[in-house]
């Protein structure tokens, strides 16, 4: 079992400033880190939560690795089940995809952390409101920079008429 996170303020308690110093920053170690990383406290929550969410998508993700690559000998014999395994297996496939996908957005989200870019948005650069970053801790984009990425790609995915 890892070692857990050590996480210590370097000051003491008190509402988090728009742009911190380095003594006002947290030091989290992290399984990639060569020692305790700086993170401005008011990301601490993210960064945790973010690095939770990853451990929690490589375990998965180990495990549907492990599920494609079933030894030939072990799967079914009958026509109707191995064409269901291969479904299966399709499926996973798909999955896999997915998570990479995610895994990608947050390992993002982490190094905009420690970049100090964590709450811009992308495309706009304003400020993403707290309750988004909250529920979408590795989102990239405003509710509204999102909803108007979304609109474009649909559009662009429509068959012309």
């Amino acid at each position: 079992m890892k070692p857990r996170r050590r996480i210590a303020s370097t000051t003491p308690s008190r509402p988090p400033a728009s742009s911190p110093s380095e003594r006002d920053k947290e030091e989290i170690d992290t399984p990639n880190s060569s020692g305790p990383e700086r993170i401005p406290p008011q990301w601490a929550w993210h960064y945790r939560t973010l690095l939770g969410l990853r451990e929690r998508l490589l375990r998965v993700h180990a495990k549907h690795i492990a599920q494609t690559i079933t030894p030939a000998e072990m799967l079914g014999s009958d026509v109707t089940e191995s064409s269901q395994e291969h479904e299966d297996r399709d499926a996973l496939w798909t999955l896999l995809g997915n998570e990479t996908d995610q895994l990608f957005e947050v390992d993002c989200a982490l190094q905009r952390i420690r970049d100090g870019t964590y709450g811009l948005c992308e495309k706009t650069g304003h400020v993403i409101p707290a309750e988004r970053l909250h529920a979408v801790p590795w989102t990239r984009y405003s509710l509204e920079a999102a909803q108007a990425i979304e609109l474009r790609t649909s559009k662009s995915k429509k068959p012309p008429r």
